[in-house]
Order: C-alpha cells, then structure tokens, then sequence
C-alpha cells in the first residue's frame, strides 16, 4: 500500500474514531467496557476482579472475526462484560494460564473458562436469556445453520497466508476466488431476506463478521473487490439490511481500521492497535 493511501485509512479511521460516540452509546447501555483499550502484552499484569454490575470477562482481539462472533453475540444478548485486548504476536505470560491453546476467543464467567467461538455463543445463549435467541431450538433448522455456515468456511478468505489475495493484489486469481465467493451469496440471497430466512438468525450473526472482510477487501483493492448492486442486487441488499441492525454496528471495528492492521501484517509488523491510531 502507498504512503498516500496509509495516511488516508488513518485520516478516515480518525472520522470514525470522533463521531463514534453514537454506536458506542448501545455498549455503553448494557454495559460492554474496554472494546477501545490497548491489546495487552507481555508484562502487562493481569485483570484482578471483574469490576461491580460486570457479568463476563471476554479475551479477544480487536481484529479477528471469530473474537468479534463473541462480541457481537454479547452485545446482541445484553451481557454486561469486560472486554480484554489481547496482543496475540506478544501475549502475556500469563494468558497461557488462562487458556492452553493460547488463542482468542475466550471468556471467563461464574468461575469456568471457555473458549473456540461458537463454544462460547452456544453457552452464552443457553445460559442467558436476555436480549436475542441466537442458537435455533429446531434441532434439524439448528444442524441446517451450522451445516450453512460450515458451507461458507471455504469462502473465509485467508488474507494472512502467503497464497492469499492480499499478498497477491494483483493476482488476477486470487481476486476471482473472492468473486467466486459473492456468486455464491448472491444465488444464497436469491429467494430469502436472510440466510436463516425471513429473518436474520445465528448464520447471519456467526457468519457476519466475514463478511464485514469484504468491506475492507474493496478499500485495499483500492476497489477492485466492490460489490455493486448492479453486479449483486440480492447480496447488496441483505449487506444493507444487515447494517441497519443496531447491535452489527455498535463495535469499534471499522472497515478502515481494519485495512490498517491488514496492511500492518502483511509488512511484518502487525500494528494490534490500529483502532487507536493517531497522525501524530
């Protein structure tokens, strides 16, 4: 990426940071706390206790999809927790101790440590029953959800190895794989709203932040990678019904923040705290 462009996603990033207080005000409410903090490193000291009127502790970091499934799941099923950035190229000493694979997401609540992320959303909806049912009680539309979003594992597009499309920008490939991907949404979207149905379920809400990747595939493709509602009516369409959902859009993460740590990763120097970037 060009000097240029890097101090464009980080004047755009700065936008998002000042007027985020409206989506941030949902977190607030329930309350969600630290989603804005530094990721952790080694010999950072570890959280004591949970503080007053706080629920869950959640370990995760800021960028990964499968850490914001578990956020976005709190968030939808009003749980007061404390977020806990961790750094994963540098992590405390003592988040082995936390968890043995070492890797977010985790959560911590009434004493038992979970982790895997839809681990943790199955547990979070079976034990909580504020805010949205997020697992389907069906048996058989349950199995279908997760079937669906194992279908959809493949179209996960890796932009950390070195044969993904982000390494290879201008691999014309690479880049119609990730098309290859929108066709399949677009046929998915052809005769449903949602991919649960008529309304957005589990699937959506799992599956979503991979999607939210597609957003910054565009800015670091510097628009080779737009879904145009020309090109993709059906999926363009359930892209702005899921936006419109207040819970999808009340996180930190933005498609600008996200390219600067993107673009960090592939330098070999991933910037964690991107989401706190400054020009200075």
């Amino acid at each position: 990426m060009n000097s240029i462009l890097n101090l464009l996603l980080v004047a755009v990033a700065l936008v998002h940071q000042s007027t985020c207080e409206h989506d941030r005000s949902l977190l607030d409410t329930i309350p969600i706390t630290g989603v804005d903090t530094d990721h952790l490193t080694k010999g950072s000291p570890a959280p004591g206790a949970l503080p007053a009127g706080i629920t869950v502790r959640a370990y995760v970091m800021c960028y990964s999809p499968y850490s914001e499934r578990v956020v976005l799941a709190l968030t939808l099923k009003r749980i007061p927790t404390e977020i806990v950035n961790i750094n994963l190229a540098n992590k405390p000493e003592w988040f082995t101790s936390v968890t043995p694979l070492g890797k977010v997401p985790v959560i911590e609540h009434n004493g038992n440590v979970l982790y895997e992320s839809l681990v943790i959303v199955e547990y979070l909806d079976a034990v909580f029953t504020t805010g949205k049912k997020l697992v389907p009680t069906d048996p058989y539309e349950k199995a279908k959800q997760y079937m669906l979003l194992e279908q959809l594992a493949w179209m996960q597009v890796d932009p950390y190895t070195n044969d993904g499309w982000l390494k290879n920008r201008d691999n014309a490939e690479k880049i119609a794989t990730v098309f290859k991907a929108y066709e399949t949404y677009e046929y998915l979207l052809s005769e449903t709203d949602y991919l649960a149905g008529a309304e957005p379920g589990f699937i959506d809400y799992m599956n979503w932040p991979f999607i939210q990747q597609i957003f910054t595939f565009d800015i670091l493709s510097e628009g080779k990678m737009a879904i145009t509602p020309e090109k993709y009516p059906n999926f363009s369409a359930y892209i702005n019904r899921m936006k419109n959902i207040d819970e999808l859009h009340a996180q930190l993460w933005t498609p600008e923040r996200n390219a600067m740590f993107l673009d960090s990763v592939v330098k070999g120097t991933p910037n964690f705290d991107a989401h706190v970037a400054d020009v200075n």
